[in-house]
């Protein structure tokens, strides 16, 4: 049976095994939990793994906040204060937090949630958003395959680094994949492209070779052939003024 524990301090005082089990308490402990038999019955189930690891032989003495319900199920936070008499028992004290406190705490926690709840949402729509452009990047170079030898690349929009990029790596992969050795890019959809889109598309042209592919490149305006020219394409990428011509000719 429970044993009433003398204080002379008003204050919930309860005594425990190291099992958690309560050996006795004072009498305000009662006032404000009825007669639990276990310390977990009133520690909030979400404290239930702290206050586990809190309240361990091996701390002789510590202190800690911790969230308990009182017998009217109401919700407090209440700074711990645990002291061990070797291994057999502990002697727990209670102290309610200032209102004031509780206040700003559980405002903070409130804001801490939406805070959380807000970066996953932005992070969700950052995910959705790089998706979208992934597969925008993906649809500005179709792959069509016109003959069995012959394959169109239409390459559509502004041309920066990073688009070059992953246009490249679907062009080769489709390039590899493919039975066609004949290979028009067509540059006539496209609108700005830098000089490093330029240098990835330099690239491309020699990777292509190394897969054995004939490239034909299309569409070309006088300030792009510059630029290529300055970069050194390769010599054997053959460029023709139109993609009717480049047709044509190849499908002779």
């Amino acid at each position: 049976m429970m044993q009433e524990v003398d204080s002379v301090i008003p204050v919930p005082i309860f005594k425990v095994d190291k099992n958690l089990e309560i050996l006795g308490c004072t009498k305000e402990a009662t006032e404000w939990f009825g007669q639990p038999q276990t310390l977990l019955q009133i520690i909030d189930e979400e404290s239930h793994e702290k206050i586990l690891q809190m309240l361990h032989p091996s701390k002789v003495k510590n202190s800690f906040e911790v969230n308990i319900v009182d017998k009217f199920g109401e919700l407090l936070l209440v700074d711990c204060h645990a002291g061990w008499q070797g291994e057999l028992h502990a002697e727990l004290l209670f102290l309610k937090k200032d209102p004031t406190i509780t206040k700003v705490s559980t405002s903070l926690n409130k804001l801490q949630s939406r805070l959380q709840a807000t970066d996953m949402e932005l992070l969700q729509e950052k995910e959705k958003a790089e998706e979208v452009l992934k597969e925008n990047n993906r649809l500005s170079a179709p792959f069509i395959e016109v003959t069995n030898e012959l394959a169109l690349i239409p390459i559509f929009g502004e041309i920066d680094t990073e688009k070059s990029e992953i246009i490249s790596e679907l062009i080769i992969q489709n390039a590899y994949d493919a039975i066609a050795t004949k290979l028009i890019i067509d540059f006539t959809a496209i609108g700005r492209i830098d000089r490093d889109g330029l240098k990835g598309f330099n690239k491309l042209f020699r990777s292509l070779e190394m897969l054995g592919k004939q490239v034909t490149v299309t569409g070309v305006g006088p300030r792009h052939a510059k630029t290529f020219h300055e970069l050194g394409v390769p010599m054997d990428i053959h460029f023709l003024p139109s993609l009717q011509k480049a047709i044509t000719k190849l499908t002779k």
